[in-house]
C-alpha cells in the first residue's frame, strides 16, 4: 500500500520518527517495516544533550529532556556512509540561524543515502526559558527559505502542537513538500528524587490533541500532512488517515516495544481489508 508523499513515495504510510532509533546505522531490522526512517536530529556541531535524567514516566506517556544530543553533521555523515538503509531514509535538521541550516545541508547533499529531510523547527527542550511556547512565523519561513535554496531534496517541517495550522501555511507557501503535525507537546514533570524536568510530553495521552491539530491543519493546506503523536496500534493510524493526514509516524511506543511497527503495519491492513 504505496503512499505518495509529494516527490517522495513510501512502500507504507508508517514512518519511524527521529529520535527512536538514533542514526540509523544499527537495528535495521527493527524499522525495516517502515515506509521510511527519521533520524536523530542532527547539527552542525555536536551537541552534549542534557545531563541525565532525560526521561520522566508520566501515568500515560513520558517527558524527555534530551537536549539534542548528536554527534554533528561530519560525524553523521561517516557513520551513515556504509550502511544499507532497508527503507527510505529521511535526515532530521535543526539550526538556530538561516545561515546555519544552509551550511548544514550543504554539507548533507554529498550524502546518497538521504531521500529527503524534516526540518525540526519546534524541538521544546532545548532550552529552559520561563516563557510559554510560541511559534514565530518569521523563523519558520527564513529556515524553510534557507532549506529549499540549498537542496532539491523531498523536505517537510516539523512543526509544534501550537499554532501548528498558521506554521503549516508558512511552510507551503515557502517550498516545503510535507508537513509533520506535530512535535511532543511542552511539558513539566519530576523525577523520583524530585529533579523538575521541562521538556516535551509524548505518547498516548497527546493523541487526541494530535488528531485535532492534524485534522484542521489538512483543512488549510495542499501539501500532504504527516501525523505524529501517541500512535501505538493500527487503529491509531486508521484514525489519523481518517482525519486528513497521509502518514503517520511512530515514535515512543518503540522504547517499549522495539518491533512496534511491524505490528501496528500489520493491524492496519488487517483493518483496511
Amino acid at each position: 500500500m504505496a503512499v505518495r508523499l509529494g516527490k517522495l513515495v513510501l512502500k507504507n504510510p508508517l514512518i519511524s520518527a527521529s529520535g527512536t532509533f538514533g542514526l540509523g546505522d544499527k537495528h535495521q531490522s527493527l524499522y525495516r517495516h517502515a515506509g521510511a526512517f527519521i533520524c536523530k536530529t542532527i547539527t552542525a556541531r555536536p551537541r552534549p544533550g542534557h545531563p541525565p535524567p532525560r526521561l520522566v514516566e508520566t501515568p500515560s506517556g513520558t517527558v524527555n529532556f534530551v537536549g539534542l544530543e548528536n554527534p554533528g553533521v561530519d560525524r553523521f555523515l561517516e557513520s551513515v556512509r556504509g550502511v544499507r538503509f532497508p527503507t527510505a531514509f529521511i535526515a532530521s535538521v535543526y539550526a538556530e540561524r538561516p545561515a546555519e541550516m544552509t551550511a548544514l545541508l550543504e554539507k548533507m547533499e554529498s550524502s546518497r543515502k538521504i531521500s529527503g529531510y524534516e526540518l525540526n523547527l519546534s524541538c521544546p527542550n532545548v532550552r529552559q526559558r520561563r516563557v510559554m511556547p510560541s511559534v514565530d512565523l518569521r523563523f519558520v519561513r527564513d529556515m524553510v527559505r534557507a532549506a529549499r535554496r540549498s537542496s532539491r531534496k523531498w523536505m517537510c517541517a516539523k512543526l509544534p502542537p501550537y499554532s501548528c495550522v498558521e506554521a503549516a501555511v508558512v511552510c507551503e507557501e515557502h517550498g516545503a513538500d510535507a508537513v509533520t503535525v506535530c512535535n511532543t507537546y511542552p511539558a513539566i514533570a519530576f523525577t523520583p528524587g524530585g529533579r523538575r524536568l521541562q521538556g516535551g510530553l509524548a505518547g498516548p495521552a497527546v493523541k487526541p490533541m494530535s488528531l485535532y491539530n492534524v485534522f484542521y491543519t489538512s483543512d488549510r493546506v495542499r501539501i500532504p500532512v504527516i501525523a505524529s503523536g501517541g500512535v501505538r496500534s493500527g487503529r491509531d493510524v486508521q484514525e489519523f488517515l481518517s482525519v486528513g493526514a497521509k502518514a503517520v509516524q511512530v515514535g515512543s511506543i518503540q522504547y517499549v516495544y522495539p518491533d512496534a511497527i511491524r505490528r501496528i503495519l500489520h493491524e492496519w491492513r488487517s483493518l483496511e481489508k
